[in-house]
Formats: C-alpha cells, structure tokens, sequence
C-alpha cells in the first residue's frame, strides 16, 4: 500500500508518498491511484516528488504528472528539488528549485 498527500502551494505542487510498510512490489502500483492534476488543479504546476521508494515508482509517479508544468524530485542533501521533466520554459531538466 502507498500512502500519497498533495499540498499545492502557488508555483508547485509537493506529492509526498509513504510506504506504512516499508516494502512495496511491482503489484503494488497496478491499482495505484494518485491524485489526479487536472481535477485537483495543479497541472499548470511544477509537481515535486517527495518520499522515499524505489526508483520504479518514481518513474511511474513522474509518468502520471506528464502533463503538468514540469516534474522534479526532491533531494534533501540538496535542500531543493531536481526537475527531471518540463513543458514550461521556466524551468531547465537539471534545475534545483527550492520548495521553502
């Protein structure tokens, strides 16, 4: 089970994921269900990806906000987020936005 939480603040969106478990299996994300961008609002946002997981479902997560602003990953050795992905012409693939 993954547990998800959105917080939209004015230029991004944080997606915070849990694992109560600690452990997940590729079975695990078949029915996942994320908050949806375009019904919650946020797609015209930067969605940052917050949490700790495997790198398959990071790669599921920034798949699903494909069509927002942009998707970044929050690194805390970096004190920002890394944008990964981006449709919006503020925002570079490799730019640390911080999220304070």
């Amino acid at each position: 089970m993954i547990k998800t939480n959105i917080t939209i603040k004015e230029g991004f969106a944080i997606l915070d994921f849990e694992l109560p478990s600690g452990v997940i299996t590729p079975e695990d994300i078949i029915d996942l269900e994320l908050p949806d961008a375009i019904k919650e609002g946020f797609a015209d946002k930067l969605v940052v990806i917050s949490g700790r997981g495997p790198i398959w479902l990071y790669c599921v997560i920034a798949h699903t906000y494909h069509v927002c602003k942009g998707v970044a990953v929050y690194d805390p050795r970096l004190n920002g987020a890394v944008v990964v992905q981006t449709h919006s012409p503020g925002y570079k693939t490799g730019q640390i936005v911080s999220i304070d």
